[in-house]
Formats: C-alpha cells, structure tokens, sequence
C-alpha cells in the first residue's frame, strides 16, 4: 500500500497558518478582557466631565431638578446635588454616601461605583465640586458599560479574522518561495539520473536550499568528471586493441 505524502506547501501553509490562529485567539482572549476596563474608562471620563460642567454652571443644576429634570437621559444618567450642609437632593440621591458626602464637601471630587435608586443595581458615580459651595453628583447604569462592552467586542472580530487571513495568505507565500528551489532542485535531479550532464541549480534562497543546489552541482560536476574519465579510458582501450 502507498502512503500518500503531502506537500510542503500544504504544511508550511497549515503551520503558519495555526501559529497565526494561536496568535489571534491569544490577542483575542487579552484584548476581549481589557475592553470592558476601557468601555467603562470611556463611561466614566465622559460622566466626569458633565459632572464637572454642571459644578461650573451656578444655579444650574438647582433650576433642573426645580423643573423635575433629573438628566434622565437614553443611557440613565441622574442628576443629585449636594448643598454646602451636605444635604443631597435629586434622583441620584441615593447615590451620595457619608464618604461621598464627606470627599465632595472637602473639596475634591468623586469617582466611583455606587447603587442605584430605581432597582438598586449598580451605577457609575461621579461628582465634582460646586463653585458655589456644595456639589453635583452625576450616576449612571453599569448597563451602558455593558453595551459599549459588546460594541467594543463586536468591532474586534473583523480585524482578528483579516489577521488570520492575512497569516494565511503570508504563509502560502513563503511556502511558494521555499518550495520552488526545492522542486528545481529535484527535477534537476531526475535529469541527472536519466543522464543529462551539464545542468546547474541557482544557489539561492535560504542556506539549507542553497547548500542543497550547491550539492546537485558538485554531483553533476563528478558525473560529467567521472564520464569522461571512463570514456576516455575505453577510447585508449581500443585504440590499444587497434594497435599491434
């Protein structure tokens, strides 16, 4: 029974192509992982920065919540205010604990997790000091961070794939340019062995490659050396014979 060998071609393909594939789902599983620190920086940098707007708007956040307008928005901001007796007002209220309460009147601002009014799940908090004395307090659903989590999570899959396909591609190259000198290489060896003399391999490519063309040519260099001797040793035979 022949065993069917493959080519290497197919393995040089295959190899790249699983270091490839460890190489992304590796990438994948870190990256996957830090996304949902970056998605939640990405929440909290913007939530900060409205809290901090809103301190630097006097009288602001005061006339929203007089006018029932907690910054109920599509991502579940709310909106509390603390006065400079350290007495919280606004849907976010709940939010504003002692060590909150205590950091904000100090002066400095807050930036934490915390627990949220309606079904007591936990929120973003962010606070910043008022100008005026007091503080706003910003809140916001772990939920957003979740869905800019999946958002995030969802873009990495087409760059991983274009990655995996772009190391397979790279390793079908390599694998033609490995294997061409390899196969010349043998095709000038089954001339030689069919008798052909004269024929030389270029020595070029990788070490092992040339060394290996380099070699067909020193074998066909003794061929065509030992073919001659032999010739002209039946010449002078016969010649010899001819000769009384």
């Amino acid at each position: 029974m022949i065993r069917r060998r493959g080519s290497l071609v197919g393995d040089i393909v295959l190899l790249s192509t699983a270091v490839a594939a460890v190489a992304v789902l590796l990438t994948g599983i870190v990256a996957w992982y830090l996304v949902r620190d970056n998605a939640e920086e990405q929440e909290r940098d913007q939530l900060s920065h409205r809290a901090e707007l809103l301190s630097r708007s006097p009288g602001l956040p005061s006339l929203l919540l007089r006018r029932g307008q907690g910054l109920v928005d599509s991502t579940g901001v709310r909106l509390a205010v603390l006065d400079p007796l350290g007495e919280a007002t606004g849907p976010a209220a709940s939010a504003v604990t002692a060590s909150t309460r205590d950091t904000l009147l100090a002066d400095q601002p807050v930036s934490g997790t915390g627990t949220g009014t309606l079904d007591g799940r936990p929120v973003l908090v962010e606070g910043h000091p008022s100008e005026s004395g007091g503080a706003v307090v910003l809140t916001q659903p772990l939920t957003a961070v979740d869905e800019a989590t999946d958002r995030m999570r969802g873009s990495l899959v087409v760059p991983l794939g274009v990655g995996l396909l772009g190391a397979a591609l790279a390793g079908a190259l390599l694998a033609r340019r490995l294997s061409r000198p390899l196969v010349t290489a043998a095709s000038t060896a089954r001339l030689l062995a069919e008798g052909a003399r004269g024929l030389r391999v270029a020595t070029h490519g990788p070490n092992e490659v040339a060394e290996l063309a380099d070699a067909l040519n020193t074998l066909g260099a003794a061929l065509t050396r030992s073919e001659n001797r032999q010739r002209e040793f039946l010449l002078s035979v016969s010649h010899e014979l001819r000769t009384p």
